[in-house]
């Protein structure tokens, strides 16, 4: 702040300097699109023009341009840059990088308006030129001495043309300023001219010379919207200056205020929200309708916030937005910040989820298809998923529009999902970025890239790794997966056929990422039915039209014939189902937006009623909580079917402590650990991380047996009265009398077709009984030592159950006391009629010898067609079986039955053997890091028989500064070493990269590198090195590895062993080589993959000592793509190993601790 202020002061003292400094800033351009072009780009760019009045020549080298007032010296001209006495300079403000021809500055000058100025080589201003709103070809600029003034005709490099200057008449002040106040308040309006006149409106249209005559004061007692233009002697009339003040309200959302003239919405030629008399079909609309045009209207935008004075104002234009839900009363608008408008972006950060304040655009979107259900299901389903997987989704905000003065209801202010995305997102240049929707509807760029790779999906089956990998080097397949997984989770019905938008960055050969967006036909909005099997939809291919067409599925189709990619997609999407989609944190996030707009829905539902009522829409949002609690075991059970995998089994992570961290097939356990699903004989890949100053000591797996029993079996008999009569107090007891009533087997309803037994519903089929009772006695034994129960329950509409006379659960029925007239929440349509929802219980109070379940069951009206009832009741209890000891720390399991599973961690007794084994000081084009870099990097290797996490180690280039920089805690998966291996650090003081990414970098002359770190409180080097000059591209190591000498080495070997050259090194195979365990005992299992499907030799397993000396060589012939067996190290003495395997073509060497 102090900055700001020394720097204002500066401007100002030094503008009596400026007014007889003999360079000024004549001229600009900020708007330019077919005037002066740029020679360089070839292109209409802004310029600035600088004119030397002076009778001497002016040097203004390094001189600076700027429109930041900030940093005043943003732009330097070059050495030897001289402006002769009369003569003009431009420069072009185009931003276009390393240009060696002419001037072009850094930025670009903003159309809305902003000053540009001009300092000297000190950073001293030597003159300023603030603008304001810019238009279409016009300059602006000096004359000799009556202040700025637009030029009609703009004259580059030469005297300005005051025949063309005029001034526009606009910037009024209003007071108070716009926004939202608590009461009445009286505005009043006023201009520098006093005598200019002010014409205004109060309904959203333009005002015109013959409007009224803004007066004194305005008393303001309602909501207002204020539009107004000056008319003034001198000036033409400017633009038209909109101002919203809302009145006594108070809200909790943030607010827009959305204004334009009344005939751009509601004439029957021009408007875009009506059916009108001027429109065309499409979008769901047999009739033409004015809505369905592709028109675009300007539009005035307010961002109020929540109360105060406004804190946005922009012009630009809106269209009406989305698809079918054009038909919905409340439509979505598309607003566009343009330069024709007055303002070519928007800058403002809308949303709390993302940390960007750049837009060209933005969506008010009305939900979709969820407008008149819940207003949140696509914000839901994105909130889910952000944070907890690497996938684009789009920014959402519950904000409260006004459009015209009048309250709008809720809109969902979403991002626009197109190449102006990658730009807030990515920090991309638009035009770099190649941006497709569906099938060949190119937004930006071109389709050529991905059109080339889906011929080669159409002739080419990805079984093969080679061309698997091939499709892998071109999108981003991690990414994709978790798109893949996101839109079948959540039973996207109207994709992959359509809502599919995917882009890459074109000059880098950008992998090709997919975006996540119009979730609204998900969770059931349709149809309901949250069994629905994706994996079939999502692999059609026998379907040629929406929803799902062959061409849609191909992709999909293609990479799953890859029994890796197979592999992971399961093995991820399981965990997802464990952890993202956990329904206890799925119904958090739904519970989480329902709060957030909750207090404010009546007021949307009485603007628009849809839905019809508050219990209406809090019934659709239970819907999607009943989604959250069935999908999971749907999909896992899907998922079985399909890929024909073992039965499910189930799965505990006991994980009390924070003295490590625990990854379970690429998901990272919270501290407290978790509950699972996964399914029998598919692996399980465990991997422990000590935090620091702990090691990791075993893993202790414990078996169990889940014993499932059924209590009550479905389609059993039950007593039921069908009277349409409440049958009594006491009727869901044991002592009550039931002998009068009726009895029949499940499923017991009307309607469906599918009942066993048919229920009364009683003589007026336009009043039909409201409520149903059941009753059902079952027999135990003895008192039951279940520890779980499962109901497993189809109701249509809502239930109440009954346990020996206690409520246990109710579903879809509202809170209080439930008496006959009671109605559910919301009926209950479409397959959801026939669905046995699952409902787990921790316990029921059943009891040795005879036990009550009571039933009631609800319609949601008079008039429903039909009703429905049967239940199941499971009890289950687990068998533990005895503990097993694992102590490497990489496990990869098989498991046949449920697994508890706890890591155990133990503190460091003392300083682990660490050691600085090779590093790079002058690495120019040898060794990249993850982004494709060439950067100094330093090798760490792990003496130690167990893994060490090095996160709190300091490192540094000066041993007399040893805390130079500290490696970040939070990344074990990265920061940690294995046992016997080995870490690279890159030295390129790019910490934004990632947690192994140091502050400095290393001097190819020769210097210092230290490794330290507080143990117990006392400072202590790990290790230290000091080298003398490098040569470039070659490495420097401990020979053998850990070795006190060091050499110049023949072969850098980042990460893997310092060796003999006589010893293979091959650092990128096609194949993947595991060994467990590691250390091992007296037999090492051994599993290659990833292999082509015809190896071009035998393969050849080597052992090596550190010295280099081989130790043992085995000879295989592997037939397949994969290899699994065992190496026999019972005559291996205990040490440190290299393990080698090669084919003759592609070798990995890789280290082998024999215990």
């Amino acid at each position: 702040m102090l900055r700001k202020i020394l720097l204002y002061l500066n401007i100002i003292l030094l503008s009596a300097f400026t007014t007889k400094a003999q360079v000024f800033i004549n001229e600009i351009m900020a708007y330019n699109t077919s005037g002066i072009v740029n020679p360089d780009l070839g292109v209409c760019t802004d310029w600035i023009e600088i004119h030397n009045t002076g009778e001497d020549p002016f040097d203004l080298s390094f001189c600076s341009l700027s429109d930041d007032p900030e940093d005043l010296q943003n732009w330097q001209f070059p050495s030897g840059t001289i402006i002769g006495p009369g003569d003009f300079l431009l420069i072009w403000a185009d931003n276009a990088g390393e240009i060696q021809t002419g001037f072009h500055a850094n930025f670009k000058l903003d159309v809305a308006g902003e000053t540009v100025y001009l300092s000297n080589l000190n950073g001293v201003l030597l003159d300023s030129i603030p603008f304001k709103r810019q238009f279409e070809n016009v300059s602006f600029g000096r004359t000799d001495s009556s202040g700025n003034f637009y030029f009609s005709n703009p004259t580059p490099r030469t005297v300005n043309d005051l025949s063309s200057a005029y001034r526009l008449a606009a910037g009024i002040i209003y007071d108070p300023p716009p926004g939202i106040y608590p009461g009445p308040l009286t505005v009043k309006l006023s201009w520098y001219d006093t005598s200019a006149v002010i014409h205004y409106t109060l309904d959203g249209s333009e005002p015109a010379e013959n409007s009224d005559i803004f007066p004194d004061t305005l008393h303001i007692i309602k909501n207002t919207v204020i539009r107004t233009r000056i008319w003034s002697d001198g000036y033409l009339p400017g633009w038209i200056e909109t101002a919203t003040y809302l009145v006594g309200d108070t809200f909790t959302l943030p607010v827009f205020s959305l204004v334009t003239d009344p005939v751009n919405l509601w004439d029957d030629m021009q408007g875009i929200y009506v059916e009108g008399t001027n429109g065309i079909e499409g979008f769901c609309s047999e009739e033409p309708r004015n809505w369905n045009q592709d028109w675009e209207r300007p539009l005035s935008l307010e961002y109020l916030g929540k109360n105060g004075p406004r804190i946005l104002h922009i012009d630009g234009g809106t269209k009406i937005f989305g698809g079918c839900s054009r038909l919905a009363p409340m439509k979505s608008l598309a607003f566009f910040a343009r330069n024709e408008y007055g303002a070519n972006e928007i800058r403002y950060p809308f949303f709390r989820e993302k940390d960007i304040d750049w837009f060209k655009d933005l969506v008010f979107r009305n939900s979709g298809n969820d407008f008149q259900y819940t207003m949140m299901r696509d914000p839901i389903m994105q909130a889910v998923v952000k944070g907890q997987m690497d996938i684009d989704v789009q920014a959402y905000e519950p904000v409260q529009v006004f459009l015209n003065g009048e309250y709008w209801g809720i809109h969902n202010l979403r991002e626009k999902i197109n190449e102006h995305y990658i730009v807030s997102n990515y920090d991309l240049p638009a035009d770099e970025v190649d941006f497709i929707k569906n099938y060949g509807e190119v937004f930006s760029g071109t389709d050529e890239d991905y059109r080339f790779l889906e011929y080669f999906l159409q002739t080419n089956s990805l079984s093969s790794q080679v061309n698997y990998n091939y499709v892998a080097d071109n999108i981003d397949v991690d990414e994709y997966m978790n798109y893949l997984i996101t839109q079948m989770y959540f039973a996207n019905r109207d994709w992959p056929g359509n809502n599919l938008k995917y882009w890459r960055h074109r000059p880098t050969d950008g992998k090709w990422r997919w975006i996540i967006y119009d979730l609204d036909y998900s969770m059931g909005i349709y149809e309901y039915n949250p069994a629905l099997d994706m994996f079939t939809w999502a692999t059609a291919d026998d379907m040629e039209d929406w929803p799902n067409p062959r061409w849609s599925t191909l992709l999909f189709r293609r990479l799953l014939e890859n029994d890796g990619f197979r592999d992971q997609f399961i093995r991820r999407y399981m965990m997802h189902l464990n952890t993202t989609f956990q329904p206890a944190r799925v119904i958090h996030v739904i519970d989480s937006i329902y709060g957030m707009i909750s207090d404010v829905f009546p007021n949307h539902v009485a603007r628009w009623h849809e839905p019809p009522t508050m219990e209406q829409w809090m019934a659709n949002v239970e819907q999607l909580r009943d989604f959250a609690r069935l999908r999971p075991d749907y999909v896992l059970q899907n998922m079985i079917n399909y890929f024909s995998l073992g039965p499910k089994i189930d799965f505990a992570v006991d994980y009390p402590d924070t003295s490590g961290k625990v990854m379970v097939n690429e998901y990272i356990v919270p501290p407290g650990g978790f509950q699972g699903m996964h399914v029998s004989g598919y692996p399980l890949e465990l991997h422990a991380f000590p935090s620091p100053g702990n090691k990791f000591t075993r893993w202790e797996v414990t078996p169990y047996e889940l014993i499932e029993e059924v209590l009550l079996y479905g389609l059993s008999s039950w007593k039921y009265n069908d009277t349409g009569s409440y049958p009594g107090d006491g009727w869901y007891t044991s002592g009550f009398d039931d002998s009068g009533w009726k009895e029949g087997p499940g499923e017991l309803g009307y309607g469906d077709g599918t009942e066993n037994t048919i229920l009364d519903w009683g003589p007026d089929p336009e009043n039909k009984y409201i409520t149903y009772y059941f009753r059902k006695e079952i027999e135990l034994e003895s008192a039951p030592a279940y520890t779980n129960y499962r109901i497993q329950l189809m109701r249509d509409d809502g239930a109440v159950i009954y346990v020996n006379g206690k409520e246990v659960l109710r579903v879809n029925m509202p809170e209080g006391d439930i008496v006959y007239e009671t109605t559910a929440l919301t009926f209950v349509g479409g397959a959801d009629e026939n669905i046995y929802f699952e409902y787990y219980l921790d316990t029921l109070n059943l009891h040795s010898g005879t036990n009550i379940i009571a039933v009631e069951i609800h319609q949601s009206g008079p008039t429903s067609s039909d009703i429905s009832f049967d239940m199941e009741l499971i009890g289950s209890y687990s068998v533990i079986e005895e503990t097993v000891h694992y102590k490497e720390a990489n496990l990869l399991l098989n498991p046949r039955v449920g697994l508890i599973i706890n890591p155990v961690f133990s503190k460091i007794q003392e300083l682990p053997h660490i050691l600085i084994n090779e590093f790079m000081a002058s690495n120019q084009d040898a060794y990249e890091d993850e982004y494709g870099e060439d950067a100094d990097w330093i090798e760490l290797l792990n003496l130690e028989q167990y893994d060490v996490n090095i996160s709190g180690y300091y490192f540094t280039d000066n041993l007399g500064e040893p805390f130079k920089w500290q490696i970040p805690d939070g990344f074990p998966e990265s920061t940690t070493i294995p046992a016997g291996g080995y870490l690279v650090l890159f030295a390129d003081r790019d910490t934004l990269q990632g947690p192994l990414h140091l502050d400095f970098k290393l001097g190819a002359e020769g210097e210092e590198i230290g490794l330290s770190a507080i143990f117990n409180n006392v400072f202590h080097w790990i290790d230290t090195v000091i080298f003398g000059p490098q040569i470039t591209n070659l490495s420097y190591g401990r020979h053998p590895d850990g070795a006190s000498g060091w050499v110049l080495m023949t072969h850098y070997t980042p990460g893997t062993p310092n060796l003999p050259t006589s010893v293979p090194i091959f650092t990128g195979p096609e194949f993947r080589v595991e060994i467990y365990p590691n250390p091992a005992d007296d037999v090492a299992y051994l599993q290659i993959t990833n292999l082509t499907e015809k190896p071009s030799a035998d393969f050849v397993i080597t052992l090596y000592d550190l010295a280099g000396r081989i130790i043992k060589t085995d000879e295989l012939w592997i037939p397949g793509t994969r290899y699994s067996g065992s190496i026999d190290l019972s005559k291996v003495s205990q040490g440190f190993y290299i393990l080698n395997v090669g084919n003759g073509v592609e070798q990995v060497s890789t280290r082998l601790i024999r215990k």
